[in-house]
């Protein structure tokens, strides 16, 4: 049951889109003209999939489908536009149609007190900057005066709310079913600042409920590597605890003979070697292991074909994590100049330039770290299987990379399988592309650049044209 259509009707009450997903390449890419809604479609497949669906009716839209690939549909049908501004969020009906059997409906509701809110409403104010309560649906934003009603402050400020804001209990056990088969996860342009949603302190200021992302991943892949490590370490326990039993108990059958085992003992000590290069093992882990054929008799070859089974194991809790930051750093290496990452378990994500100086990732340049976020969030934290929205991946990255960035998502697929739906306006990370493209609207970018047989003529003239 995944998705392979998505399709929006007069949204913004005038705009009607389809977006047919690339379902063999895993990747599709929207583009159009500003104010067509391409973010604003990233949002309403994230609130609907992730259940907010208040944030969803705050959105002016008629109706919005999503067609599966087992020929079931999700409907959610929504109140006028006109009716937007009656503050009237009980408004959405969502209408589920198997490919056999009867429909089945769900209408959610929004009664605004404080058994539905996971924070009161009176504390809102308390959670987002430069809001003053004036009322008891009112608020007056500071820095510019406007008056807010309760939905515009849902609908301009939602991402500084609790992901489980509006407390949805009677969710229908079928909606549940659609959430759990398309796991959905948004990277969304402002990536560098981190907003922590889910502090029980909901007094706390805005300055303590933020953290820089790059921050954040670094001490995160650094516990990742602990964790690991302490798996390592345990396993190792075990299976050295219960050698002598298992030597003992070994059948000739199962030994090893001596082109194998050398063959294993090589392509250990290779993989141990890569993984203290990727800073998941210590230099002096394990100190190497080295042996000739003719050392072999048939009392080492049991002891050693134990010892290989058994390394096999300890260095195979690995795996996944070191097919990520091999990736990671190999994507860095080629975009970095004069500086190279380095993998540890205190520091997580270092830097040092060509001059031997250490950098904390805060000291990159934006785009540097924007880089760094967006290929951590791919590559560490993805669920398999989702669908990631990704809003804009051009922001703060040289046309060089942005290029390159189409070719590096193949690349992560391949570590973490997902598909992707990207709102762009950028031509270079279309690049030669262009199949892999939805328009919502055709405009200048596509008719200048869209060409197979003059392709680089037409996206240099198009670059003439923009830095004029």
């Amino acid at each position: 049951m995944k998705i392979k259509n998505i399709l929006v009707t007069k949204l913004f009450g005038e705009f009607d889109h389809e977006i047919p997903l690339n379902i063999e390449e895993h990747i599709t890419l929207i583009h159009g003209p500003n104010g067509l809604g391409k973010t604003t479609l990233l949002n309403m497949i994230h609130n609907f999939f992730t259940h907010n669906f208040l944030k969803l009716s705050t959105i002016p839209f008629s109706e919005f489908i999503v067609h599966f690939d087992d020929d079931s549909s999700v409907s959610v049908i929504n109140k006028p536009v006109e009716d937007i501004k009656k503050n009237d969020n009980n408004s959405l009906l969502i209408v589920y149609k198997p490919y056999k059997g009867k429909y089945k409906n769900y209408k959610p509701t929004f009664e605004e007190d404080n058994n539905s809110f996971s924070v009161p409403i009176q504390m809102i104010s308390d959670i987002i900057p430069g809001l003053d309560r004036i009322g008891a649906r009112l608020w007056r934003y500071l820095p510019t005066g406007d008056i807010l009603s309760f939905n515009d402050v849902i609908n301009k400020f939602s991402d500084f709310l609790p992901n489980n804001f509006i407390r949805q209990n009677n969710i229908p056990e079928w909606l549940v079913e659609i959430k759990k088969f398309n796991p959905i996860q948004f990277i969304k342009t402002e990536r560098l600042i981190l907003n922590n949603r889910e502090l029980e302190n909901v007094r706390r200021s805005q300055e303590q409920l933020s953290e820089h992302s790059v921050t954040v991943y670094a001490n995160e892949l650094a516990r990742e590597i602990k964790s690991k490590l302490a798996d390592y370490g345990t396993l190792s326990q075990s299976l050295d605890r219960t050698f002598p039993t298992r030597l003992v108990r070994l059948k000739n059958n199962e030994e090893l003979n001596n082109e194998k085992l050398l063959n294993k003992l090589d392509e250990l000590e290779t993989k141990r070697k890569k993984l203290i290069k990727l800073g998941l093992l210590d230099n002096n882990s394990d100190l190497e292991f080295q042996v000739s054929n003719e050392e072999i008799d048939d009392r080492t070859r049991s002891v050693l074909s134990i010892y290989v089974s058994d390394t096999e194991q300890k260095l195979n809790v690995f795996n996944d994590l070191a097919s990520r930051i091999d990736l990671l750093k190999k994507i860095i290496k080629a975009r970095f100049r004069h500086k190279e990452m380095i993998i540890d378990k205190v520091k997580g994500i270092t830097f040092v330039t060509s001059r031997g100086e250490s950098l904390h990732p805060m000291s990159l340049s934006s785009g540097e770290q924007h880089q760094i976020v967006l290929l951590y969030e791919l590559l560490f934290k993805i669920t398999e299987s989702s669908l990631i929205l990704i809003d804009e991946p051009e922001l703060s990255l040289h046309v060089a990379w942005q290029v390159q960035f189409l070719r590096d998502l193949e690349e992560i697929t391949k570590v973490v399988p997902f598909d992707v739906l990207i709102a762009t306006h950028s031509p270079q990370i279309i690049n030669d592309r262009w199949d892999l493209t939805v328009a919502l609207e055709e405009d200048e970018l596509e008719e200048l650049i869209y060409d197979d047989n003059n392709y680089g003529d037409n996206l240099d003239r198009f670059m003439e044209d923009v830095f004029k």
